[in-house]
């Protein structure tokens, strides 16, 4: 019985492996991501690691992965190892482009094939649940993420200035991550910048900051729970002698690869243990 009992989790482990479906791409110039043909080697994509440059027409890669999010299986994108123009997520980067986003099509148009039946997670909404930003990032632009359904966020110690409803009617939410003591450090538009966030939303912040956060007027209206980073249970503190061939996946159990200095700060497990960097 427990040799049935094994074999069943190593095959269910197994296909959960092969489930993931990561596309690796280096920007170019041409600021293409798929040529803008989506065949079924993008359609079933869903995650995204994208390196090096993004300026200029390389914008355009935001477009892509937004239509790859909002019509396919697209849900996460992994910037770690991008150098931003202007070192930002530029203005309605990921705004939702057409209300309807997910509803089903006879238009042979393949790029907008909108294999997706009508979901309220999926109407005028782009499905992108985790989005890993480089270090070096300074600001999220205005309505940047409107409308996006992200999971967690967790922002970089260089992000200063988060502009207004950047993050407005991110309805399924449940936290967000800094790495700065104080919140004077971030610039967030008079408090708009938090507009439209979930009621229960929580703040992971560093040691020593929680009280800086639950006293200060814009962002306490918006967090009613902050919890300081050290404060977690079972988390441990990222050293070398973490094996590079080891598989690193996110706290909801996406694998975002083996290289654990080319991810961004915030928690990850790795063996099955939790790991703070």
């Amino acid at each position: 019985m427990k040799k049935i009992f094994l074999l069943l989790f190593v095959l269910a482990s197994s296909l959960c492996m092969n489930a993931q479906n990561i596309k690796y791409v280096e920007a170019v110039d041409n600021g293409q991501l798929y040529r803008g043909i989506v065949n079924d080697e993008w359609s079933k994509v869903d995650s995204i690691v994208i390196t090096g440059e993004i300026s200029g027409d390389n914008n355009a890669y935001f477009s892509d992965v937004k239509d790859l999010a909002q019509f396919f299986d697209l849900t996460g994108l992994n910037l770690a190892n991008c150098k931003l123009e202007n070192d930002e997520i530029y203005d309605w980067a990921f705004f939702p482009t057409g209300i309807n986003s997910g509803v089903k099509s006879d238009r042979s148009d393949v790029r907008r094939g909108y294999t997706h039946i009508k979901t309220e997670e999926r109407y005028f909404r782009v499905n992108l649940k985790h989005v890993t930003f480089p270090e070096g990032l300074k600001s999220i632009r205005e309505r940047a993420f409107y409308r996006c359904n992200l999971e967690e966020v967790d922002l970089p110690s260089s992000v200063s200035l988060i502009e207004a409803a950047a993050f407005d009617e991110c309805c399924y939410m449940k936290s967000m991550t800094v790495h700065v003591m104080s919140p004077g450090q971030i610039d967030i538009s008079r408090g708009y910048g938090l507009k439209g966030l979930p009621e229960n939303i929580i703040l992971y912040v560093p040691k020593g900051a929680k009280s800086a956060f639950e006293s200060d007027e814009q962002w306490s209206k918006v967090f009613k729970t902050v919890i300081e980073l050290d404060d977690l249970s079972g988390i441990d503190n990222v050293t070398s002698a973490i094996p590079v061939s080891n598989r690193i996946y996110t706290l909801d159990g996406r694998y975002v690869g083996t290289d654990i200095n080319a991810l961004a700060k915030g928690m990850y497990i790795v063996n099955g243990k939790k790991i703070l960097k």
